[in-house]
């Protein structure tokens, strides 16, 4: 794909324009994974400014010159891989990526697997909060990157979570109304930002003092299950944001645990257990 600019503009501008990409984020995550040429040149500056009439191409995947010569070892749990994709189980208190280029993060690990493996496009489909746990996945092809990501709200996901006291029923459904403050959190009622969160749950494990619940997403919000358990009086274990009066190993009790969408003429699902601590928590 090759496409030129009409006039003096940013490369993170004209990327998102001529490819279609609703977030800023997005068309900086394709340039940073060096699938941009300009002049036949990668270039990874997103404010780079491009002058009219300059050729700017997208590369589908970008081969390494440089492959370890013994097979790279990636110290996280793989889900799945195949050519296209590559789906880890992020652990608590890792953060997933940063600005911060000299910052070890689960992206820093996977890219440098990826390059061993002589593949350099590594493009973070979704991300978990450091303080929680669960799937990440990871696109080697511009095409799906984009296809996964803008699609992300509609596909089925599933997560654990341990709250203290337990659920008047063992499952049911969860809704409200909430909006988003100056700085991110949801809060009941109605604002500027105004949404409405809806939760499918069902209690897996209790004694009475911990339970550990899970919970499908039928709306998609970020912090939308922080919220509503928040707003119930039983917000998640670790979860300081949202008043938890309780603490929990390096970070919160949640856990990203099941992600379920088409893929190649069928269905994918990625999943991994309930995570032993929580069990321990209900016991």
């Amino acid at each position: 794909m090759k496409f030129t600019s009409e006039k003096d503009i940013s490369l993170l501008d004209l990327v998102k324009a001529k490819m279609g990409f609703v977030s800023n984020t997005k068309a900086r995550n394709v340039i940073k994974a060096g699938q941009i040429m300009v002049s036949g040149k990668v270039v990874k500056i997103p404010s780079t400014v491009i002058k009219p009439g300059t050729e700017v191409e997208l590369v589908k995947r970008v081969k390494s010159k440089r492959v370890l010569k013994e097979e790279p070892i990636l110290k996280h749990r793989i889900l799945f891989e195949d050519e296209n994709i590559l789906a880890v189980d992020k652990r608590t208190g890792l953060i997933g990526k940063s600005s911060n280029g000299n910052l070890r993060t689960l992206f820093t690990d996977v890219q440098y697997y990826l390059k061993g493996k002589g593949i350099d496009t590594c493009l973070m489909v979704n991300k978990v909060d450091k303080k929680e746990s669960g799937i990440v996945v990871f696109a080697k092809e511009l095409g799906l990157y984009k296809e996964l990501s803008d699609n992300w709200k509609n596909y089925t996901k599933r997560h654990y979570v341990v709250i203290p006291g337990g659920m008047v029923d063992e499952k049911g459904n969860l809704e409200d109304t909430f909006h988003e403050n100056d700085i991110g959190l949801l809060l009941p009622g109605k604002g500027k930002k105004t949404m409405e969160v809806s939760l499918d749950y069902r209690v897996m494990k209790t004694n009475g003092q911990f339970t550990v619940i899970r919970v499908e997403e039928k709306s998609s919000h970020k912090n939308q299950i922080r919220a509503m358990f928040s707003l119930l009086k039983n917000p998640i274990l670790g979860d300081d944001k949202y008043r938890s009066e309780y603490k929990y190993e390096k970070g919160m009790a949640a856990h990203f645990f099941s992600i379920k969408f088409p893929y190649n003429d069928d269905e994918l699902e990625i999943k991994t257990p309930i995570p032993k601590p929580f069990l321990k928590l209900a016991r």
